[in-house]
């Protein structure tokens, strides 16, 4: 696990973790800039979806645990703020279930916190995996699926340019099945933690708030209109500057309906 640190020491840190499959690069590094000039951001590159590590990812907790550890010694176990990506943001349940580390205000980006027990998590990932992994490896994905992602994107070059070409096969796997079988607490509520969820409406927005609540009862959920899966993040870099600056200061944001 690496973390890469920009911005002027001594501004309120914020922590951004990526996705499944992805790297800190590909989903953060058009909206670093834009965040650094008011905070520290720290981007964690989980193991095996960075090429500074060599390391195969093999559970989701140790790279919950690595954070902890991470934030205890660089920032007295306190952040201000911390975003996460899909997968991130189970990462950022188990680190608000632990309360090991102190966060302020933790966002979480259409994370779908889904649970599932053998054999289903072990028959899921077996069916999943494989297709994930030829879509990031393929130089030229077969037009079927090039199209499926057109349809929903508008632009599939731009989605698998956000995945990490590098990742083995096995670390793929045990980022599904680990996250699927490792679950977050239900009503978690922490006295000086706020929480977001932010979720675009064209994702299953019926199952995403019922889990959001279930979870996290007192945590404010952020509708992204017609938004599929962190689309906003990775289709409108400026925009979620923004969402995140009014966020990050607690400040009711409001989705413009002009944005694509």
């Amino acid at each position: 696990m690496q973390f890469y640190e920009f911005g002027k020491e001594g501004n309120l840190a914020v922590l951004l973790i990526h996705g499944t499959g992805s790297s800190w690069q590909g989903e953060f590094a058009e909206v670093i800039d834009g965040l650094a000039e008011d905070y520290t951001i720290i981007c964690v590159g989980f193991d095996g979806h960075d090429k500074n590590d060599h390391n195969t990812f093999r559970h989701i907790n140790d790279q919950i645990l690595g954070i902890e550890k991470y934030i205890k010694e660089h920032y007295n176990g306190h952040l201000y703020g911390v975003y996460g990506s899909s997968l991130g943001g189970s990462v950022i349940g188990k680190l608000l279930e632990r309360n090991n580390v102190q966060i302020d205000i933790a966002i979480t980006g259409s994370t779908d916190f889904e649970q599932k027990a053998n054999p289903w998590a072990i028959l899921s990932t077996a069916l999943i995996t494989p297709l994930f992994y030829y879509l990031i490896k393929a130089k030229h994905p077969v037009k079927i699926l090039r199209n499926f992602l057109d349809k929903i994107y508008g632009d599939s070059s731009k989605v698998l340019g956000v995945m990490y070409k590098g990742i083995s096969y096995k670390s793929l796997y045990n980022v599904y099945y680990t996250d699927l079988v490792t679950p977050v607490a239900d009503n978690i509520v922490l006295q000086n933690t706020i929480i977001y969820c932010t979720y675009g409406t064209k994702e299953d927005t019926k199952t995403l708030t019922r889990r959001y609540i279930q979870h996290f009862p007192k945590a404010e959920l952020v509708a992204l209109g017609g938004m599929h899966h962190e689309e906003f993040l990775i289709f409108n870099p400026d925009e979620w500057i923004d969402m995140m600056k009014h966020l990050l200061k607690r400040e009711t944001y409001s989705y413009p309906s002009n944005v694509r």
